[in-house]
């Protein structure tokens, strides 16, 4: 614990207190006549995955569970779940930039310089995935209310789109969505802070965690920061401070880590700065830190740009000064720490310490009046290195997200963006679709109509069975007919098939071909009598296993001159007059015989040598 700080938060806490109002997160019939709700009674927490973090609308990511507050009993950054450590104790975004030549940086930790905004209702709105009015795409319906727009009611509690209805086409992510607004230049925060000066930020702060196996170890914090004021922001990087404090405090190891890690086939770069335990009796297993998601100018125009990047990585210790690597004090010394490109090096061993870590996206050059920018992290942990910046890649593949080309103009390829989707999660791009065949002359033709979104494509599978060898045929439009021209067996299988890289593949339709109409078994044996070739036509009607063989009259085989599969069809064989030894069989009367599944047929021929 940082003795410092004791005076500070609990000047805040009551300040908080005064204007809080107890229950449960709000949803979207939160009536939109209430004065903001400040959150502080520490309910508001992820805990649908492993590793449980309390949020809050005033800046803070944790609960500094060492201090005694409303807030404290929260889980922190508590893995695994219930019954498990906090791995943190207080962690908040920072933001720094030039406005008119003064460094200026607004912080969530220590200082809470974030605060929920006098709009009505203001509070954090809790949401999941498919909730009613919350549909984005690529699901079905984004546009909930009808109106040709997407989520232009974003979950707050107003009527963004002035249609008199709150909150009806809002964007609902993940299996457990928290959505608050902030400021840094409510005129409490200066009064909490009198050192204070804002950058005249609103920041929409938005935090998901998914149920899904490969993502229960990280949650997702997604920053929309926008210039309200009528200044440029000059210079502006957004990055994360961090105080672990992982068992006791005085034994943690600091560091960082940039590298490539492969996710479903795709590789990511990963930019975490991580903290351990580093007791020398019992310490904790887990690995935590937090990772780079991305940087994004306009959060509507596309992928983020160079969004996994460590700008800088600085580790620091409150026992000692700035100058010699201990907590900066003031914004000067904040935004120093924010711009100056490079990275402290991993604690070395036997240097253990209270370490704070702080890490920075790369420079946006000017934020003018009125523009946007995203700043993506993730809080991420595992129960080792390798684990944790396996984890970490999971989340950066989740906040990258997938691109769609949405208007169907290849020419400027996949120009829709969607951030915040787990790698294997999405809609089967299939809505419907049906397959119908025809016969002519043993040719299949098979006709096929499918719709379906962006995201995947359409194949046609015959089944491998008895015969019939397994193929596919891809199809690069929505309706249209192939053909099946293979001389192979009956009956025949075939599936329309919507293939994803997101998902399992959908059987749409199926059909069976069995074949041509039944014919009988024939076969004619010529000429007769013979010496010593004799040519033996059939046909079959069916594909299958069949036998040739020519016997003598006591029932022996004398020659088989096919035993195996064979085609529906007709075809031929000869017979050179030779036994099975090689040797020239007798003048005499011998039998013709075709046996096959659907029965035999045998002819009486004679070798007259």
């Amino acid at each position: 614990m940082k003795p410092r700080h004791i005076l500070t938060l609990a000047a805040v806490v009551c300040s908080l207190l005064a204007v809080s109002v107890p229950g449960a997160a709000v949803d979207s019939s939160t009536p939109s006549n209430l004065d903001k709700i400040l959150v502080t009674d520490g309910h508001v927490s992820h805990t649908v995955g492993n590793l449980w973090n309390h949020v809050t609308n005033w800046g803070l990511i944790g609960s500094r569970p060492t201090v005694p507050t409303p807030f404290s009993h929260a889980p922190s950054a508590r893995w695994p779940g219930e019954g498990g450590i906090d791995y943190l104790w207080a962690a908040g975004l920072w933001v720094g930039g030039t406005v008119l030549g003064e460094r200026l940086v607004t912080t969530g930790q220590y200082e809470m310089e974030f605060r929920s905004t006098e709009a009505p209702g203001d509070s954090i709105f809790a949401t999941v995935q498919g909730a009613p009015q919350g549909t984005r795409f690529p699901w079905p319906g984004a546009d909930d209310d009808g109106d040709g727009m997407e989520d232009e009611d974003p979950l707050d509690g107003l009527d963004n789109d002035l249609d008199g209805l709150i909150d009806e086409d809002f964007a609902a992510i993940s299996d457990q969505n928290f959505r608050c607004v902030m400021a840094d230049n409510l005129a409490e925060i200066m009064e909490d802070y009198p050192d204070h000066v804002p950058l005249n930020l609103q920041i929409v702060q938005e935090s998901f965690q998914w149920v899904d196996m490969l993502a229960r170890d990280f949650i997702g914090y997604d920053y929309r920061m926008t210039n309200v004021g009528v200044t440029d922001i000059n210079g502006l990087h957004c990055g994360i401070f961090a105080d672990f404090d992982i068992g006791q405090p005085d034994d943690d190891m600091a560091g960082s880590w940039e590298g490539l890690v492969r996710v479903n086939e795709v590789f990511y770069p990963v930019a975490v700065g991580w903290m351990h335990d580093a007791a020398s009796v019992d310490p904790a297993p887990g690995w935590v830190g937090f990772v780079m998601c991305g940087l994004v100018t306009d959060a509507a125009a596309g992928p983020p740009v160079e969004p996994w990047t460590l700008h800088s990585f600085n580790r620091f210790s409150g026992n000692a000064s700035f100058e010699n690597g201990g907590d900066p004090t003031n914004d000067e010394e904040r935004y120093e720490l924010l711009s100056t490109e490079g990275r402290d090096p991993d604690t070395p061993p036997g240097q253990e310490a209270d370490y704070r870590i702080l890490m920075s996206a790369p420079e946006i050059t000017t934020l003018a009046p009125g523009e946007t920018v995203t700043f993506r992290t993730a809080l991420v942990i595992g129960e080792s290195f390798e684990a944790m910046f396996t984890n970490a890649a999971q989340a950066v593949a989740t906040a990258y997200g997938k691109a769609y080309d949405r208007d169907g103009d290849p020419a400027n390829g996949e120009e829709f963006h969607v951030p915040w989707i787990r790698p294997d999660e999405g809609p089967v791009p299939a809505v419907t679709g049906h397959l119908q065949a025809s016969l002519t002359r043993n040719i299949v033709s098979l006709a096929f109509d499918v719709r379906h979104t962006e995201g995947g494509w359409t194949e046609v599978e015959r089944r491998e069975t008895e015969g019939v060898p397994q193929r596919s045929w891809l199809v690069d439009r929505e309706s249209g007919s192939i053909l099946d021209e293979d001389a192979v067996g009956w009956p025949r299988t075939y599936d329309l098939k919507l293939k994803s890289a997101g998902g399992p593949d959908l059987v749409l339709d199926t059909v069976e071909v069995v074949g041509p109409a039944m014919e009988p078994l024939v076969m004619k044996a010529s000429p007769n009598p013979f010496n010593p070739r004799l040519t033996i036509q059939y046909s079959l009607p069916t594909g299958g296993s069949a036998r040739l063989e020519v016997i003598d009259l006591m029932g022996r085989v004398v020659q088989v001159l096919f035993d195996e599969f064979r085609p529906a069809g007709a075809d031929q064989a000869v017979w050179n007059g030779l036994d099975r030894r090689g040797q020239a069989a007798a003048s005499g009367v011998y039998l013709v015989r075709l046996v096959t599944n659907e029965g035999f047929t045998q002819q009486r021929v004679t070798l007259l040598r």
